[in-house]
């Protein structure tokens, strides 16, 4: 896998990790070393009665040819760039060296921290912006983040669980025997009263404009628009509610739906869900 140096600017192939850190270990002591100089003649380059022999091959705006004096216009530009360098060195150098910077900008050393955790946890960076802005929207909302800011995300959860009441849908594994090989293996459910009672517990879901209505039959028998208006429902329910002030059916719906977990497509879940014929 291609590994791209900090130090050099250039990608390479290493063959393992000691490879690889040998690498690195030469290239900062390299890449110190010659910050170091460059600090040093920048320093020096400060004074205006620095020796002006000083590793003349680093010093670019002092690196003039004094046979070049006939080219006025090319010196001076020459001269421009040479300075316009040179404050950008300085300013690097600056940011490079104080190893305060970052606590001297509390913001750009929080941000830094921010990027260093997506980067571990493998998120993308457009996740930033989201927990910037959720940073905002706390702070705006009256959270401090000091001592006691503990935001447990195991507590958050309990909290959620007893808010709409979802404790009894804990996934369970249970073995199960398969008829064809006799092999045992685990299948995760939840328990189906809990389900059915999440169901009905919803508001969103139990809205009156939300629920069938199948107590008459339509007068128009040639339009289905759903399962109760057909004649396999329509007799089944004459078999089955013999009381219909009392009783009501309410067939169990199942569906499969398969999903992957892998990017070539080997691990797959494949999920039986069900519903019940009021919404």
């Amino acid at each position: 896998m291609p590994t791209y140096c900090l130090y050099c600017n250039k990608q390479f192939e290493f063959d393992s990790r000691r490879q690889a850190t040998n690498h690195f270990t030469l290239c900062l002591a390299e890449q110190n070393k010659k910050n170091a100089l460059e600090a040093e003649h920048a320093t020096k380059h400060m004074n205006p009665n620095h020796d002006e022999d000083f590793n003349d091959s680093v010093c670019i705006p002092c690196d003039e040819d004094d046979s070049a004096n006939d080219l006025d216009d090319e010196n001076d530009t020459q001269e421009e760039a040479n300075k316009a360098l040179h404050e950008r060195h300085q300013t690097h150098q600056f940011a490079h060296y104080d190893r305060g910077y970052g606590t001297n900008n509390p913001q750009f050393h929080s941000g830094v921290l921010l990027l260093d955790i997506l980067q571990k946890a493998k998120c993308p960076l457009k996740v930033f912006d989201d927990i910037v802005e959720w940073a905002r929207k706390s702070h705006a909302m009256g959270v401090k983040f000091d001592e006691s800011f503990d935001p447990s995300h195991s507590k958050l959860l309990d909290q959620i669980d007893d808010l709409f009441d979802l404790h009894g849908l804990t996934p369970h594994i249970k073995e199960y025997t398969m008829t064809s090989t006799g092999e045992r293996v685990p299948v995760v459910y939840i328990d189906f009263l809990e389900a059915i009672y999440s169901l009905l517990n919803d508001i969103e879901l139990m809205n009156p404009d939300n629920l069938i209505d199948d107590s008459e039959d339509d007068e128009d028998d040639d339009i289905l628009d759903d399962i109760h208006k057909g004649s396999v429902w329509k007799n089944a329910k004459t078999f089955y509610v013999k009381h219909p002030n009392k009783q009501k059916m309410i067939p169990i719906i199942f569906f499969i739906d398969k999903t992957h977990n892998d990017i070539n497509g080997h691990l797959k879940l494949e999920l039986l869900i069900f519903t019940i014929f009021i919404f």
